[in-house]
């Protein structure tokens, strides 16, 4: 839905389509350029501000936000790039998924649904503040002045960036700030999107390895040739959701390590500016920043976490069912099992980090190394 909303389908139901009209793929193009036009400004801003003795304080005005743009056009230029690697795991769990009311239900697909539900929805609404709180603030803060205090409008944009012409005049202004709030709009719909096709991807694999191991713990061998049937199934349904986490790892991998890597970025600076930043408008949207990064990298990492989870509960599976009870044949293709098992299926940032918890400890740890070096380098200056 949200990919859908700024003009690229990601699963368009014919694989040879681009899936996208003529309309979509023109506004999707649009908000890209857009985006590259603000990459630009963004540059020139940093460049002409270091030559003229910008402080370090300036810095971080912009460059969280520059980065935020390039992560989330890279996010969606990797998922385009691998498109059919990635249309290949949606047809797998298109497939695979259960359709009768009764198969759903052993499924969990309820409980799956809702916690992807809830995530979604917790990262959108923390993205979607983020944006419109740089999107909105500064023009009510602009307004209320005039209107409360009486003083001049002072032109108040949304982000720090260089423009080629002046921006105090009305049109320019109102032109700028339409560009400047589609640019936000677009990096928003971008984040969640991507983000939200990656984990709710990641818990449908998470939903077979829990099928996987109700299914073995449930059954009861008796020794004949229907145990070998049950055996035959499960291991190939084993080997195929192994080899479909591969493939989302292949397709996420990269976007992961530089999600990593920008939002380490940007944690360390949103997080220097708001120990300096006074009580302002500036200080809350910088700290809604701030919580939408930490809760955006901690969602992705929670569900990389349970993917190692549900993959190792496999193994204690196949210990505590009714194994006891089969031939010798059936107890050393178990064995075989467990073996395999005990080898965790997980998503990586790239070879930098597996996705998991303690990557989240990681994260955090070296952001906040990041600004006590920052905040002490700050300190001494001034």
């Amino acid at each position: 839905m949200f990919l859908i909303s700024i003009g690229m389908d990601p699963y368009p139901m014919d694989a040879s389509s681009t899936g996208r009209t003529v309309t979509t793929g023109l506004f999707y193009e649009l908000g890209l350029w857009n985006l590259r036009c603000c990459d630009f400004f963004y540059v020139v801003y940093l460049y002409l501000a270091i030559k003229n003795s910008m402080n370090l304080m300036d810095s971080t005005i912009s460059l969280p936000c520059l980065i935020s743009c390039v992560l989330s056009e890279f996010k969606v230029t990797i998922l385009r790039r691998k498109r059919d690697q990635f249309i290949e795991i949606l047809e797998f769990l298109d497939e695979k998924f259960p359709t009768r009311k009764a198969e759903q239900d052993y499924y969990g697909i309820v409980e799956v649904h809702r916690a992807t539900k809830r995530m979604s929805i917790i990262l959108a609404i923390g993205v979607s503040m983020f944006i419109w709180s740089f999107n909105l603030l500064p023009l009510c803060e602009g307004v209320i002045s005039v209107v409360a205090y009486g003083n001049n409008f002072t032109y108040p944009l949304p982000y720090a960036m260089w423009h080629p012409f002046r921006t105090d005049r009305i049109i320019a202004y109102v032109g700028v700030n339409i560009q400047l709030i589609f640019a936000g709009y677009v990096v928003a719909q971008y984040y969640i999107g991507v983000d939200s096709l990656m984990f709710t991807i990641t818990n449908q694999i998470c939903m077979h390895f829990d099928y996987i191991s109700r299914s073995i713990r449930d059954y009861h061998p008796k020794g004949a040739k229907k145990d070998y049937i049950f055996l035959k199934e499960i291991i190939e349904r084993h080997v195929e959701v192994l080899r479909i986490c591969k493939s989302i790892d292949f397709v996420f991998t990269n976007s992961m390590l530089m999600n990593f890597l920008g939002s380490a970025g940007i944690i360390c600076l949103v997080a220097f500016r708001v120990t300096l930043s006074d009580f302002s408008a500036d200080l809350v949207k910088f700290i809604i920043y701030l919580l939408s990064m930490i809760i955006q990298i901690f969602i992705l990492c929670s569900f990389g976490d349970r993917l190692i989870q549900s993959s190792l509960a496999v193994s204690q599976a196949v210990y505590e069912h009714d194994w006891y009870d089969a031939d010798q044949l059936y107890k050393k293709a178990m064995i075989l099992i467990i073996q395999r098992a005990q080898k965790p299926a997980f998503l990586t940032a790239s070879y930098f980090s597996v996705v998991s918890y303690q990557s989240f400890k990681g994260i955090m740890t070296i952001s906040y190394q990041f600004f006590a070096v920052l905040h002490t380098a700050y300190s001494k200056k001034n």
